[in-house]
Order: C-alpha cells, then sequence, then structure tokens
C-alpha cells in the first residue's frame, strides 16, 4: 500500500484504505503485521531453494512446536499454565515456521495439486481475509456499546 501511494498521488480511495490499515493494525497487535510482510518478501521474492522438501519439513515442526507452546502458555479455566513463556515466542515460531515452509508451498508441484479448486480456494481466501480485517475491530466496537459476557447461554 505505502509503495502504491509513493509512486501515484493519493486519491480518496488510497487514503481511505491507508485509514483502514491504521486503526485495524492499532486495534490488532503490530507483530502481526511483521509476520505477515516477512511471509509476503520470501513469497515475493521466489527464492529459488535446492532443499525445498526438508525446509518445508523443518518449518513444519517449527510451526507445530509454535502451535503446542501457544497452546501451553494461554491460561486456561480447565489447565494451569505449564510454560511461561511471552506469547509473542509461541507465535513467533509459528510464524517463521511457515515462512520456511513457504518456498516448497509456493513451489508448481503443490500449486499444480490444487488447480481443480483454484476458484473456490481464491474467494475462501479473499473471504477470509477480509473477515480477518473487519470482524476484530467490529467486535472492539460492539464490546464496547454491549460490553461481554463472561460465560455463553443458549
Amino acid at each position: 500500500m505505502l509503495a502504491y501511494i509513493a509512486a501515484k498521488r493519493i486519491n480518496a480511495i488510497t487514503g481511505l484504505l491507508l485509514a483502514i490499515c491504521a486503526v485495524v493494525f492499532a486495534i490488532l497487535k503490530t507483530r502481526f503485521l511483521v509476520f505477515w510482510i516477512l511471509g509476503a518478501c520470501v513469497s515475493a521474492a521466489r527464492i529459488d531453494v535446492r532443499f525445498k522438501t526438508p525446509l518445508a519439513l523443518a518449518g513444519t515442526f517449527l510451526a507445530l512446536v509454535g502451535w503446542v507452546l501457544n497452546q501451553l502458555t494461554m491460561n486456561s479455566r480447565s489447565l494451569p499454565v505449564f510454560v511461561h513463556l511471552p506469547s509473542v515466542v509461541a507465535e513467533s515460531f509459528m510464524a517463521i515456521g511457515v515462512v520456511m515452509a513457504l518456498p516448497y508451498l509456493t513451489g508448481e508441484s503443490v500449486n499444480a495439486s490444487f488447480t481443480r479448486i483454484k476458484g473456490l480456494a481464491a474467494a475462501l481466501a479473499a473471504f477470509s481475509y477480509t473477515l480477518y480485517l473487519t470482524h476484530r475491530p467490529t467486535d472492539a466496537m460492539l464490546g464496547l456499546y454491549f460490553g461481554k459476557s463472561e460465560v455463553l447461554s443458549v
């Protein structure tokens, strides 16, 4: 977005999009933007890695370790906290693991196996990203007006 603004003059649409992004990342944690940028850079660079499969397996393992650490560091009503790590450590493991798997996941062999569901996958990806950008700020705003319940009831 910033590259687009630098290359062209700011119009109403780019100004609005920049304002929306600023609000979203002010409410969300900034490290998610850093993780996204890291993945976007690796994906856009199209790095030619000789050993894509071992790198993907190591990345998957690292992401799983991050996921387990994330689960063990979360507060829970049923289990005590086992690991006392900042959540950013577990999230970093997950993000770096996914980034390590990107060269394999963006390869021709993986893309060829998904050609039949390409349209559906693109539609779900667009919907998912839009939902991600809008549901957290909307939830936070509605929580200010209506409050949040401690217990879900039907």
